[in-house]
């Protein structure tokens, strides 16, 4: 006689969710597996230890969501520090630019004062390029 086809598969696919990890497909089938032996759902014995596994279970759940959310948290204030290092990096670095280009201006624009009293030209004066 023919075997007829196995239809746990399809349950497997119903079970099916997405990051579930192997463990779980294994935990979920062995609760099919006991539900079908004692017949329904209503009729499955639930013990003081079923209980109290199903409390710690919950709580470890949570504990482990918290400790997600704390990680991302950290993550986020990590990625806000090192952006503002950046920016105060480039601000610093830019500062300092302009702090070299208006002790490059006043140089210059000595020299030309100095020239201009020399010369005694006052166009020499005015050649900074101002504004």
């Amino acid at each position: 006689m023919a075997r007829p086809l196995e239809r746990g598969f399809s349950l497997n696919k119903a079970l099916e969710v997405e990051n579930l990890k192997e463990n779980s497909y294994i935990a979920q089938r062995m609760i099919i597996e006991a539900i079908k032996e004692d017949g329904d759902v209503l009729d499955v014995p639930i013990a003081k230890e079923m209980r109290i596994s199903v409390q710690c279970a919950r709580q470890l759940y949570l504990d482990y969501l918290e400790c997600q959310k704390r990680e991302k948290m950290e993550e986020q204030l990590n990625n806000k520090r090192k952006l503002l290092v950046e920016e105060i990096d480039f601000l610093q670095a830019k500062r300092k630019c302009l702090e070299e280009d208006v002790k490059n201006t006043h140089q210059s624009s000595d020299a030309l004062a100095d020239e201009g009293e020399k010369k005694r030209d006052i166009s020499l004066f005015f050649s900074n390029e101002m504004p």
